[in-house]
This record gives structure tokens, C-alpha cells and sequence, in this order.
């Protein structure tokens, strides 16, 4: 019963830390992409306006309709910045949040980890 509640806990906090790191590795290289993204906008505005074009023409918009919706987006650079992080490099409007994502995991493990532990406590308590 001890060793079960020392591995729920220590995997808790394993699997916690984990996802953690991860998730704000997955954060830092995200705003590393963000900057560039817009260094890029600042200083490569007719390459960019290029790929902004190819995204969209690539899913099927052409003509007068393209024309619109790229002189919308670049006319905003913290709309064109977005969309390129979601178009072009597939992030998500909203970033990962570490100490969120880390705190659910190790609840979640806690949580079914402890099951097999809750059976092994209640099963000794019923022998006596």
C-alpha cells in the first residue's frame, strides 16, 4: 500500500513536470517563430505578401476575392503575423499554457493511479 501511494505520487509529479518542459519548450519555440514572423513582416514585406498569396490561392481563392483578402490581412501586421503563424507554420491562435497543462496532467495521473491503490486499501479493510 505504501509503495502504491509513493509511485502516485512520484509518477504524479514525473508525469506533471513532464508535460510541463514540454509544454513550455513547445511556448519559448513558439514565440521564437512569432518574432521572426515578425521581423520578417517588418522587413520582407513584399516576400511575405508572396506566401500570405500562395496560402491562400493554394485553397482555391483567385482573382479579385485573393487580391482583397491579402491587401486585408497585410494592411494589419498583427493580423498578418497571426495568420502566418496559423497558415503558414500551423500554431494555434492561443499558445500552450505550461503550468495549466502540467498541473491537469499530474491530477489526471493522480487520479487513475490511485484506483488500483483505493482497491488494494478497501480490499485489506474488508479482511479485518
Amino acid at each position: 500500500l505504501l509503495a502504491g501511494i509513493a509511485g502516485v505520487v512520484a509518477g504524479a509529479i514525473s508525469m506533471g513536470l513532464g508535460v510541463y518542459i514540454s509544454t513550455k519548450s513547445e511556448r519559448e519555440f513558439r514565440l521564437s517563430e512569432e518574432l521572426r514572423e515578425w521581423w520578417e513582416v517588418e522587413n520582407m514585406p513584399l516576400e511575405e505578401t508572396v506566401e500570405i498569396r500562395y496560402i491562400f490561392a493554394t485553397k482555391g481563392i483567385q482573382g479579385v476575392p485573393l487580391d482583397t483578402l491579402v491587401d486585408q490581412i497585410t494592411r494589419d501586421k498583427d493580423l498578418w503575423v497571426r495568420t502566418m503563424m496559423r497558415e503558414e507554420l500551423g500554431f494555434s491562435d492561443e499558445p500552450p499554457r505550461p503550468m495549466l497543462s502540467g498541473f491537469v496532467m499530474a491530477l489526471a495521473f493522480a487520479f487513475a493511479a490511485a484506483l488500483p491503490v483505493c482497491l488494494m486499501f478497501f480490499g485489506e479493510a474488508t479482511k479485518h
